[in-house]
């Protein structure tokens, strides 16, 4: 393979656990608002949780494991977020248990610890790359909208009004920096990488963004 070839970004295919675990979570949910929690998930909950539970795993599983493919500086607080990821979604879910308030809000912080850690990785990665193109810039982006997202959950989930904006505008703030922010970042640096021929690497992981 010619050393052009091996220069290229290579993604991972979406990785089915996480996806199908994030699914089968958001189904539980969308079930329950239709009983005991009726008053609690309403429509604006449920499509708010698409992104953290499917949307996010499908969207980082397309960049591949970034715990890997970060440059130097970025990787370490990556690979604690990766960590604490699942703790943190556990405290997003939770948070959704209860009414907005102070409870729901106290949960909801627990979703700033992985998002704030991957977001100090996506400022280390944005930092160390001198190029504007989209595969460069893609996975940085991608960590950095996200803690906006966590962000703007947060002050849903606790009832404040950041510069007097509606809860809906609150609520669709958080779900949009989620979902098209994000997610959607991690589909625009997919959108701009080609597929290496050759099998998967042993280790079973999938195909992953590779340094460029």
């Amino acid at each position: 393979m010619s050393e052009a070839a091996s220069s290229d970004p290579v993604v991972a295919s979406p990785p089915s656990v996480p996806v199908l675990a994030g699914t089968i979570v958001w189904a539980v949910f969308a079930l329950l608002s239709l009983g005991p929690l009726e008053r609690q998930l309403g429509l604006f909950e449920i499509v708010f949780l698409l992104g953290p539970c499917v949307v996010l795993p499908l969207g980082f599983g397309l960049l591949g494991d970034l715990r890997s493919g970060a440059p130097g500086g970025a990787e370490a607080w990556i690979a604690i977020a990766y960590l604490v990821w699942p703790f943190g979604l556990l405290s997003l879910l939770l948070a959704f248990l209860f009414d907005p308030g102070v409870l729901s809000g106290v949960f909801a912080l627990g979703w700033l610890t992985p998002t704030g850690l991957a977001a100090l990785g996506g400022l280390f990665w944005l930092g160390s790359r001198r190029s504007l193109r989209a595969i460069v810039i893609a996975p940085s982006f991608a960590l950095l909208y996200l803690v906006v997202g966590a962000g703007w959950f947060v002050a849903w989930r606790f009832g404040w009004n950041p510069l007097d904006f509606s809860d809906t505008i609150v609520w669709l703030t958080a779900a949009h920096f989620h979902v098209a922010g994000s997610g959607g970042w991690c589909w625009r640096g997919r959108s701009c990488v080609r597929w290496m021929p050759g099998p998967p690497p042993p280790s079973g992981a999938g195909r992953r963004l590779s340094a460029w």
